[in-house]
């Protein structure tokens, strides 16, 4: 999922350049109709882990870092693939 996001918007753009539209129109409509699909499919991630991080049990004080760092990268995954991904195409 990581990449995954990245990977929509990238593959939306490069299908539509090879029709030969214009490239900043392109990056704008693949932006624009790509950008919330890959935050539903982060926020089922966020959700699906949300157990581990709320848990009071031993387990949820143990792996509370990992519902950390998994919040903190699917959040920085969705924020790369609409602003920088766009822009390295």
């Amino acid at each position: 999922m990581l990449n995954g996001n990245a990977i929509v918007v990238t593959q939306s753009i490069k299908a539509r350049i090879e029709a030969c539209d214009d490239k900043l129109t392109v990056i704008r409509t693949a932006v624009g109709q790509n950008q919330w699909p890959p935050s539903g499919a982060t926020a089922i991630a966020f959700i699906a882990f949300t157990a581990i991080g709320l848990s009071d049990d031993v387990k949820g004080e143990y792996c509370n870092s990992l519902f950390c760092v998994i919040f903190i990268s699917l959040g920085l995954s969705w924020i790369t693939a609409i602003t920088l991904t766009p822009l390295l195409c």
